[in-house]
């Protein structure tokens, strides 16, 4: 909203919700920072009944980065890295810790589909696939391999062709049919 109108106290009430954050991010002291106990990610690690704590991990984290990208907050960016090292110490096993911690969400499941072009996602659920093939793309962007453009083209070929709406949405629910 910022970068569309320069108003100068919608950037005060972000600059003093990035600080509040870093603030609270600073005394759990790991680098971890969500609305509920980092006890729930234990959750989905054990197969446990869990919601989606790791959506609301990416909506934090998206939040934070456009702070950072559009508005140029640079102690946003220093929360995100925060976060982002809690996350890959929490799932350490790799050497290129940042590439190894998105590969960590590529669920094979679902871009395995679309990587053989498999029209096949009926029944997922949308919000939390979309980050998926967004990350997807964005890997491309950043290693050039033309596996993730090719998946994400797909995706979006399938979506526009069989599961988009005259209104406008993708799904029903927020599940695709």
């Amino acid at each position: 909203m910022w970068a569309s109108t320069q108003n100068d106290s919608l950037k005060q009430k972000m600059t003093s919700l990035v600080a509040g954050l870093s603030a609270c991010q600073e005394k759990i002291g790991t680098g971890y920072l969500s609305a509920f106990p980092s006890e729930f990610l234990d959750r989905v690690e054990a197969i446990q009944e869990v919601w989606a704590p790791y959506y609301t991990i990416h909506k934090i984290l998206a939040g934070l980065l456009d702070q950072y990208t559009f508005a140029g907050n640079s102690q946003a960016l220093k929360v995100v890295t925060g976060m982002v090292d809690y996350f890959y110490n929490r799932v350490q096993n790799g050497d290129s810790k940042h590439i190894f911690l998105a590969q960590l969400f590529d669920k094979p499941c679902f871009l395995g589909l679309l990587a053989v072009q498999a029209n096949d996602i009926a029944d997922m659920h949308a919000n939390t696939h979309i980050p998926i093939v967004v990350g997807s793309q964005r890997r491309y962007e950043i290693t050039g391999d033309s596996l993730y453009k090719d998946t994400g083209t797909f995706f979006m070929e399938t979506i526009n062709s069989s599961h988009s709406y005259a209104t406008g949405g993708t799904s029903v629910n927020e599940f695709w049919y």
